[in-house]
């Protein structure tokens, strides 16, 4: 059975080895982990300059330096927390403040303060974590041999169409298969076939992922997903190969077998099952 991966498998944990290249490459790498990653560029803004260290990125942390010390930073666990951004700020650095006041003094409560936790810069931090996981994710996907995509449309709060997309894929680092989110991408306001067939394409052509390897698309088993000449399957059938199995989701399932149900009648057919089984089983205890 297919499982998400843990968040942890993407973030490095911290050595306790002086060497930063020993933390990234490991005692026997051969190639460097900077090789295979994008460079993360610096950011300019109007009195700062933020610089990205891509060994932070892998702990969760980022650093800014400010005359010509580091200070770092952590947004992993606010990510992690599902908690309003404004959180770091408001709560946490308080609190770190008052406990290092209270254990180490105020010199060390001065250097907490100076962390920036703001809205603005956890938001940034978090954003470029996301970038480094989506692309260790398309990694994994790129050395699979065969993947299938679950796909789905909705709605934002915004009321703006979205398109979520789930892969299972060979992970051959772990020896398993795995599922994970993959993208959500935004679609125009009529959701028709067309358009969720290109947002697809364009997404895989940007991230150079193999339409070929698709083996298997789970819908909710829409026109727009499963017609039989113009449906999304079969314009990636097309384009791909025609043995792509197509599924109909069994929760999407379920929830138009029950639409119609009324509620009252199914509690009292419920009901009377129950007290019937009770009693039969009550009397094979008896006897």
């Amino acid at each position: 059975m297919s499982k998400q991966t843990s968040l942890s498998n993407f973030f490095k944990q911290p050595s306790t080895s002086n060497s930063s290249s020993a933390i990234v490459n490991g005692p026997d790498s051969d190639v460097s982990e900077n090789e295979l990653r994008p460079p993360l560029k610096k950011v300019k803004l109007t009195t700062k300059i933020l610089n990205y260290n891509e060994n932070y990125v892998e702990y969760g942390f980022t650093y800014l330096r400010e005359n010509n010390i580091d200070l770092p930073q952590s947004a992993m666990h606010i990510a992690k927390s599902k908690k309003a951004y404004t959180i770091g700020e408001k709560l946490l650095k308080p609190c770190m403040i008052d406990i290092f006041t209270e254990l180490f003094g105020s010199e060390y409560a001065t250097k907490i303060n100076s962390i920036p936790m703001s809205n603005d810069t956890i938001s940034r931090r978090i954003n470029i974590m996301a970038v480094d996981i989506e692309y260790q994710l398309i990694q994994k996907i790129n050395k699979s041999i065969f993947y299938g995509i679950q796909i789905d449309e909705s709605t934002d709060i915004n009321n703006e169409a979205i398109l979520l997309i789930y892969i299972r894929y060979v992970d051959t680092d772990l020896n398993d298969i795995n599922e994970e989110f993959l993208c959500c991408l935004n679609l125009p306001t009529f959701c028709t076939s067309e358009e969720i067939f290109k947002a697809i394409l364009m997404y895989f052509d940007k991230n150079d992922l193999s339409i070929s390897k698709c083996i298997g698309i789970c819908t909710d088993g829409a026109a727009a997903m499963t017609g039989k000449f113009n449906g999304l399957v079969a314009r990636i059938k097309q384009i791909a190969h025609k043995d792509i199995i197509s599924t109909h989701c069994f929760i999407h399932r379920e929830q138009l077998a029950t639409k119609d149900m009324v509620m009252p009648k199914v509690k009292s057919f419920c009901s009377t099952r129950l007290r019937g089984f009770v009693k039969e089983f009550g009397e094979a205890l008896s006897d």
